[in-house]
């Protein structure tokens, strides 16, 4: 399963990265795709 997440306020590169490695440690989740540009997050789980 996939779900796409818009996360609002990531200003930086290490917003980015503390998220990416946030969710990568959430138990069940797959992979994470992260987006700073585009302001979301794909999640697979």
């Amino acid at each position: 399963m996939r779900k796409v997440f818009k996360i609002n306020g990531m200003t930086c590169v290490n917003c980015q990265r503390t998220i990416q490695i946030g969710l990568k440690k959430t138990k069940g989740v797959e992979d994470i795709d992260v987006s700073l540009v585009l302001e979301r997050a794909i999640v697979s789980f």
